[in-house]
């Protein structure tokens, strides 16, 4: 992606200074979503790692029934399998994805700490 100049504060402009922003993707983000947490905490950052060029994996909560359903068939519609995937699963399933470059955990230390 070509870099885009970003706008600064007048007394920078005014020295010459210039801000510029490199979007430089870090590969495939995982994300995964509190099972009593709004569904919003985990599209933004969906949302974010997509706009930023990252593909995402969004692990559902297995307790979630409805929101699960809807996401595995709404997702796969508006999005390719490359760049947004979403999966359903508990320990097992965070520790298929944990070698990825980018983790968002929203939830307990205790189960971001079994998937180290």
């Amino acid at each position: 992606m070509k870099p885009v100049e970003a706008p600064l504060p007048k007394f920078l402009a005014a020295s010459g200074h210039k801000g510029m922003v490199y979007r430089e993707p870090y590969g495939v983000t995982l994300i995964i979503c509190p099972f009593n947490g709004p569904l919003l905490l985990s599209l933004r950052p969906a949302v974010a790692a997509l706009s930023a060029g990252n593909p995402c994996i969004l692990k559902l909560s297995e307790a979630l029934l409805a929101t699960d359903e809807l996401l595995l068939e709404l997702i796969p519609k508006y999005f390719g399998p490359e760049a947004f995937s979403a999966v359903v699963g508990g320990r097992s399933a965070r520790r298929r994805y944990r070698s990825l470059v980018s983790t968002l955990h929203e939830g307990k230390g205790s189960s971001a700490r079994s998937m180290v």
